[in-house]
């Protein structure tokens, strides 16, 4: 793809960082690797120390579930967030995985939770959740947990999300869904049908936002 980079170090360096949310949408990501802000959304991120592209960047299905859950303010004009499921559960998640390194991945957990920790003992974090499906590995946040979701080319699959199931769903902004929608039109190939489709029944949208509502916030 189009802006990657040819990787020459040492593969263990690399993990992917499988995204859900707003990261689908490879605009958005590079914010968080190269810093800088994006449309819809007012946070100026500080990006990484390295903000070289991706070496790769794949879609695929996560076998948890997408909900939208809790507040905040500092983000797309206010807004829920996105998680996953901490157990498998269908259906399953659409998401899009980028091949980084793993320091570009630490830091990009420490943007996702607005700075306030950095992953601490990263490799032991990832070996304990690979061997029990996630790990606590920061102490405050929204996305505490480290999910492994198993390997592609040798290199470990690595996402995050809340330290429970929580159950404050909450509608996520306009601008929220439309860089998702984007995101999962850029990176699955859906069309506007088929993401009001996958987005209308998860928890947080469902009887809150209204078919013909998903669809005004794509224009159709």
């Amino acid at each position: 793809m189009e802006g990657e980079r040819t990787w020459t170090g040492d593969a263990g360096e690399l993990v992917w960082y499988v995204s859900y949310g707003s990261n689908l949408s490879r605009t958005r990501f590079m914010a968080y690797l190269e810093g800088g802000r994006v449309a819809g959304n007012d946070v100026v991120y500080e990006g990484c120390k390295d903000t070289a592209p991706p070496v790769d960047d794949v879609a695929l299905e996560l076998p948890h579930s997408l909900y939208f859950a809790g507040w905040s303010r500092r983000v797309w004009g206010g807004t829920s967030a996105a998680f996953i499921t901490l157990e498998a559960r269908a259906p399953s998640a659409l998401a899009r995985a980028y091949l980084i390194t793993r320091d570009q991945f630490a830091e990009v957990v420490r943007q996702e939770n607005a700075n306030l920790a950095a992953v601490d003992d990263f490799d032991a974090k990832v070996e304990e959740a690979r061997r029990l499906g996630h790990s606590r590995m920061l102490a405050t946040g929204f996305y505490r947990e480290l999910i492994h979701c198993g390997e592609r080319d040798g290199h470990p699959m690595l996402s995050f999300t809340g330290s429970r199931n929580r159950k404050d769903f909450a509608p996520p902004s306009a601008a929220y869904v439309r860089v998702i929608g984007t995101g999962l039109q850029e990176c699955h190939g859906l069309s506007t049908t088929e993401v009001v489709d996958y987005l209308r029944d998860t928890p947080g949208i469902r009887g809150q936002l209204s078919h013909g509502q998903l669809a005004g916030i794509f224009g159709a």
